[in-house]
């Protein structure tokens, strides 16, 4: 009788010449695939997620995949394998998460950087904020920035505080409620 997912025979491990490979196979509808071959495409595919997401997490999955391809090479079972596979993952994970961590933490600035810096600044209003109306501008610490307000109006030349940043907009509200006088046509 044969093992189903590994292609080798029920019972005690022969060494032979070709024992390592044929216990290393996964047979796979009418060819055969190694499973140090599978296991080195999902260390490969750690690494891409790796590169694409930010936080030093998938790569010691990646590691683990690659531990696991050497002990599918070196014929262990495939219990085993998944076992080596999750050990040195998580060893990995355990020992180095909080190193990177703080390291990571160490390289932020503690102060706030670009727009996130803008919370709480005053700035003026150089055309009409308008509530859920993305046409008003205003202009904070030199530069002008869409507005949006979920107030009342607010008219050209009125000081505004900004309350949050949401990509591009900011979203403000009026220093007080003495807005400027601007005229007959309120704009």
């Amino acid at each position: 009788m044969r093992n189903v997912y590994l292609g080798v025979p029920a019972g005690r491990f022969r060494p032979g010449p070709d024992a390592l490979a044929e216990r290393a196979r996964i047979s796979r509808g009418g060819g055969t695939v190694l499973a140090w071959q599978i296991w080195l495409a999902l260390a490969v595919l750690f690494l891409v997620g790796e590169i694409l997401t930010a936080g030093f997490f998938l790569l010691w999955f990646a590691v683990g995949a690659a531990v696991s391809a050497l002990s599918a090479a070196l014929g262990l079972d495939l219990v085993w394998q998944v076992v080596v596979f999750l050990a040195s993952s998580g060893v990995l994970v355990a020992l180095t998460r909080p190193l990177v961590h703080r390291f990571v933490e160490k390289r932020r600035p503690a102060y706030a950087t670009n727009a996130p810096a803008l919370v709480g600044k005053v700035g003026t209003v150089v055309r009409k904020v308008e509530p859920l109306d993305v046409s008003g501008q205003v202009k904070v610490q030199g530069e002008i920035w869409t507005a949006i307000t979920s107030g009342a109006s607010i008219p050209r030349g009125a000081m505004v505080l900004v309350e949050r940043v949401d990509g591009v907009k900011l979203h403000v509200r009026p220093v007080d409620d003495r807005l400027p006088d601007t005229g007959p046509s309120g704009s």
